[in-house]
């Protein structure tokens, strides 16, 4: 059986702030899987199990994650 197809979008973003005598500071903010999309599962395909065949039972993948990150160099 061919199971369903995977969507993922990731982004990123980085704004960096430069101070005197050489300090900077770094803000990141990182997103996993943007749109929230939920992926499914591959189908059940084996004979002679409880389930009807083909039946989708699970999702595979993580849902939407987000980080928050600071970097202060001096």
């Amino acid at each position: 059986l061919i199971g369903p197809g995977l969507k993922d979008m990731d982004a990123g973003l980085l704004r960096k702030v430069t101070f005197p005598r050489g300090i900077a500071f770094q803000f990141r903010a990182e997103v996993t899987n943007v749109m929230n999309w939920v992926n499914l599962g591959q189908p059940n395909g084996s004979l002679g199990a409880g389930s009807a065949e083909g039946t989708i039972t699970g999702t595979v993948g993580t849902q939407r994650i987000i980080q928050l990150g600071g970097r202060l160099t001096f």
